[in-house]
């Protein structure tokens, strides 16, 4: 019943505070909130709790390594170090949860995406097998949202989703937040031509 009302209350969430203790290991509950946090493209906040009760015993170097290696796609989340107790860092940590959020929601012109796009390197593959992509542009915000028009989506797999997404939070203004990408492929109609389509076949039934 927790994990559900944890996952009701993640789906409701525009930004996230993971709370970890700093005396412990990540636990294995907060490895699969990380997992449903990343499947919801929620922003998030790393909250490492109880930091003055180790400090001078851990160094924060080390434990961004340990994260980094635990925690396993939330690479790209701010860390904070607080103290509950004695409120070190607190408000710092909600206006950091500001941030992720107004970086969620900004928006990115048609020309500046595809001028980057320039940059993309992509490995080359088999003849018929090369991904392209012809443009993008924005589709959606919180998360921002990514649409590629390219040759075949299916060539576009997860280590090259990877790759994209690395790239794009280098270059545009979401560096600490999660991007997702849609790729349509150049046989696939696009939504406002598929509700047009969809619209004109309704018509037609409507008059035989």
């Amino acid at each position: 019943h927790s994990q559900s009302r944890t996952k009701r209350a993640i789906k409701k969430a525009d930004v996230v505070l993971l709370l970890l203790d700093a005396r412990t290991k990540v636990s294995e509950l907060d490895k699969q909130i990380s997992k449903f946090l990343i499947e919801e493209n929620k922003p998030c906040v790393l909250a490492i709790n109880k930091w003055d009760l180790v400090k001078g015993k851990l160094q924060p170097a080390d434990y961004l390594k340990y994260l980094d290696l635990t925690l396993r796609g939330l690479q790209f989340a701010p860390i904070s170090f607080i103290s509950a107790q004695t409120g070190f860092n607190v408000w710092e940590t909600i206006s950091l949860a500001e941030d992720l959020y107004q970086q969620s929601c900004q928006k990115v012109k048609t020309p500046l995406i595809n001028k980057i796009l320039k940059k993309i390197h992509i490995t080359r593959r088999p003849k018929g097998m090369e991904p392209r992509i012809y443009y993008a542009f924005q589709t959606g915000i919180h998360p921002p949202t990514i649409t590629f028009k390219v040759n075949k989506a299916v060539l576009f797999d997860k280590n090259i989703q990877r790759y994209l997404i690395n790239f794009l939070r280098k270059e545009l203004p979401f560096k600490e937040v999660p991007i997702r990408l849609l790729f349509q492929g150049k046989d696939q109609p696009s939504r406002l031509r598929r509700d047009k389509l969809r619209t004109q076949r309704v018509a037609k039934v409507k008059t035989v």
